[in-house]
């Protein structure tokens, strides 16, 4: 089951996910544990018995995969500590496999209770605006080609929006000339947050324009607009370029 099972709708939360496995005599163990997500996570801690234990770690947008350097075969009560934000209630199965056969994973059966499966978080609160949170990181940024903070990401939420629409993220300079359309597509709720380079879905700029080449160093606005009913909503931040 996984707790608490009420969270702030898009505040930042730390869940834990706690696995009760059981071993027949000629069990194969477990070697890897995922567990699916419908927003970016990340891993703080891992527990067997209480106790931390060394893990491997990688995400993706849809899962949260957790190895272990030894086979756990003892019957064990594993917790994983993970942070995210939720836009909505969510639910977070649980995967684990065995190395000696992973084309054989087995869904973990949930705790049940009144409220319905233990592996389901609910979110509570409602947000004014469908553009949530909108943050650019790193700010300044320095897109001169030596692998330190040569990208920022646009961090942001879409949410209490059930039909599709129209999502376009730009770069403008002071004067207001658009210099570079990030991203335009079609979305309803959807979490664009988190580092897409170690499993978020926030959106990346590299600094250039439209033609492919480096902008001057300055100060930049990127606009985040979203075509809604009531004629369209956008939000506007400054990002700095520096070399």
């Amino acid at each position: 089951f996984i707790y608490p099972n009420d969270v702030a709708v898009l505040s930042p939360v730390t869940l834990v996910d706690s696995i009760k496995a059981y071993f027949s005599s000629s069990s194969l163990g477990i070697d890897t544990i995922i567990i699916h997500t419908q927003s970016p996570c990340l891993v703080r801690t891992v527990t067997i018995g209480g106790q931390p234990v060394e893990y491997a770690f990688i995400s993706s947008p849809e899962e949260m995969t957790i190895g272990f350097p030894q086979t756990l075969k003892p019957a064990s009560a594993i917790a994983v500590s993970f942070s995210t934000k939720l836009i909505q209630a969510a639910s977070f199965p649980v995967e684990i496999i065995s190395k000696i056969s992973p084309w054989n994973p087995q869904f973990v059966d949930p705790k049940r209770s009144a409220a319905g499966v233990r592996w389901t978080v609910t979110t509570s609160g409602v947000p004014l605006t469908p553009i949530v949170d909108l943050h650019i990181d790193p700010n300044p940024f320095t897109p001169n080609g030596d692998g330190n903070n040569d990208v920022t990401i646009i961090d942001f939420s879409i949410a209490n929006v059930e039909v599709p629409k129209a999502l376009s993220i730009s770069v403008f300079d002071l004067t207001g000339k658009k210099v570079r359309t990030i991203a335009s597509l079609m979305t309803a709720t959807h979490p664009f947050f988190g580092n897409p380079l170690f499993g978020g879905r926030g959106i990346l700029w590299d600094g250039k324009n439209d033609a492919g080449r480096l902008v001057l160093p300055g100060v930049y606005i990127i606009q985040v607009s979203f075509d809604v009913d009531n004629g369209g909503s956008f939000v506007n931040k400054p990002v700095v370029v520096a070399y």
